[in-house]
């Protein structure tokens, strides 16, 4: 995966207003099904619409996404939940991933630009050994599901040893990941969602991978 991963800025001596850990983690459920329908990477659109709000099934070619509305989608699936300086670090990913695939700098993030993200997604659930495979090395406990703990211990395991905020860009790449791949717990928070190996090998194909 290397260090393609956006990094992001460091926790000021000062803290920001800490983000409430006690808002939402649940996702609008969807159709994927109809994501097929309209061509488009159905777990790429799963995510795109938990982060725009519209309805799974709605093309969303042409459509775009705020700064604040992809913070308020890493407040939801849980980032740095219970963690100190939470609100900075939400933040500085944020600005970081805005800053990184805002291609045409206006501030936001089209569906276009935002595939350039998902191909990070697609790394993690198939890289080179294939997507079965990777899910037998992700689900270390071997009881059939792969954990957000387990895949992003994986992530982190993957990434090299001098990256910046290791830790925490593992845990973007992990709970981005169950959330673009799970099919059947969007009711849940995603730290207590995991992934089948029909799951992850449904979501590898459907962004490319093996």
């Amino acid at each position: 995966m290397g260090q393609t991963y956006a990094t992001p800025t460091k926790a000021t001596d000062t803290p920001t207003q800490v983000a409430d850990a006690s808002a939402p983690t649940t996702q609008p459920r969807g159709n994927a099904a109809a994501q097929e329908k309209v061509g488009t990477p159905a777990p790429l659109a799963r995510m795109w619409s938990h982060i725009s709000g519209k309805a799974e099934g709605v093309d969303p070619a042409g459509t775009t996404v705020s700064r604040d509305q992809l913070r308020s989608y890493l407040d939801r699936i849980g980032l740095a939940e219970g963690e100190m300086f939470r609100g900075t670090k939400l933040d500085g990913v944020t600005d970081k991933l805005v800053e990184t695939y805002d291609t045409d700098k206006d501030g936001k993030l089209s569906w276009a630009e935002f595939q350039g993200f998902g191909a990070q997604i697609t790394n993690i659930l198939s890289s080179g050994k294939g997507s079965l495979a990777e899910f037998g090395v992700a689900d270390a406990s071997a009881d059939g599901q792969a954990s957000l703990k387990e895949i992003q211990s994986r992530t982190a395991a993957r990434l090299p040893k001098d990256t910046d905020h290791k830790d925490l860009i593992a845990q973007l790449g992990a709970r981005a990941t169950i959330d673009a791949a799970d099919t059947n717990q969007q009711d849940q928070p995603v730290s207590k969602r995991s992934l089948s190996a029909d799951e992850w090998t449904a979501a590898a194909k459907g962004l490319g991978g093996n």
